[in-house]
């Protein structure tokens, strides 16, 4: 089993080492070593991920939208239940559910909650937000998507997609989306 640590897992390491390792000396090093990362990954859960894998993403997703009720503050704004389905480097092929608070009068869309499931079973989880473009037919959208976890390999996700939505009728859209995705290699490695 390898071991790899974090800074914050390092320093942990060496405060175990200064509060009371008696020698890093002699025979013995790799398995004084050992026993101080073990320490440090019991004190640091996330001291044996590995680095970070970060990709640029190019995102197509169609789908629709439609209002199933309301949200509580200020009048007229709608609950939006969002669906769809798409295709994402270093994913393949997805489904979304997503909803959001979509004010019917100044065109702002808050309080985004999305799931993307990826066909290995793998969830994203994000949170988003955005604007309807005023004056521009069909009706537009420019919304940015904040990942923040996940299921599986995408367990400690993070990244940001900006997306533009397009509507062909009154409930389906197309959109685009661009942006950066960052998943541990560790988490990855557990599948």
């Amino acid at each position: 089993m390898s071991v790899r640590l974090t800074c914050g897992a390092m320093a942990l390491a060496l405060a175990a080492c200064l509060g009371g390792c008696d020698s890093l000396d002699g025979p013995d090093l790799a398995g004084d070593v050992a026993a101080i990362a073990a320490t440090a990954a019991e004190r640091d859960p996330g001291a044996t991920r590995q680095a970070a894998i970060q990709h640029s993403l190019e995102l197509f997703v169609e789908g629709e939208s439609r209002i199933i009720g309301w949200c509580d503050e200020p009048a007229g704004v709608a609950l939006v239940l969002v669906t769809g389905v798409g295709t994402m480097p270093h994913v393949g092929r997805f489904r979304t559910e997503q909803t959001a608070c979509n004010s019917l009068v100044t065109g702002m869309i808050t309080d985004g909650e999305a799931i993307l499931f990826a066909a290995s079973g793998d969830e994203l989880h994000m949170t988003w937000s955005g604007h309807v473009v005023p004056g521009v037919e069909p009706q537009t959208l420019e919304l940015t998507y904040l990942t923040y976890g996940g299921t599986g390999r995408f367990l400690h996700a993070e990244g940001e997609t900006d997306f533009l939505v397009v509507y062909s009728s009154e409930t389906d859209w197309t959109a685009h989306g661009s942006g950066w995705l960052s998943y541990e290699a560790s988490d990855r490695a557990d599948r």
